[in-house]
């Protein structure tokens, strides 16, 4: 949210269907809900998200296992391996704040944007790889 362009009210509102969904927000879908131009703005709000909601927890390993199994062929159905650790990152989030623990929508919400202050998540273009160089 450092330094964004986009306002913070899209923020808000993003960060509830990112946190409350049990498999998952796809780019499209907030891109669509948010009324953005283009699903490059959705993806990276998302990743930025996603760092605000890194968590070190322990769960029952099958349960965490089949909801994140679901959410990616259902919702996210291409992820690139680098991106692999964000996501597991958001599936652990959702999965150690959930209803059962006595973590609500708004809360876990609430968490999430709490765990993104001070994170910060630049855009690399499709031209550079992830060491910055320019392919070829």
């Amino acid at each position: 949210m450092e330094s964004s362009h986009i306002p913070l009210h899209k923020w808000a509102l993003a960060f509830r269907p990112m946190a409350g969904s049990k498999k998952g927000v796809s780019p499209h879908q907030l891109m669509r809900e948010l009324g953005f131009g283009s699903c490059r703005t959705a993806w990276f709000m998302a990743h930025r998200i996603r760092e605000g909601e890194k968590l070190v927890t322990t769960n029952t390993v099958e349960g965490f296992f089949g909801v994140f199994k679901r959410g990616m062929t259902g919702v996210y159905q291409h992820c690139a391996e680098h991106h692999l650790q964000k996501y597991l990152n958001e599936f652990d989030f959702r999965y150690s704040n959930r209803i059962a623990l006595g973590v609500d929508d708004a809360n876990r919400a609430s968490r999430a944007v709490k765990g993104a202050i001070g994170k910060r998540l630049t855009y690399q273009g499709p031209s550079q790889s992830r060491t910055g160089k320019a392919r070829a």
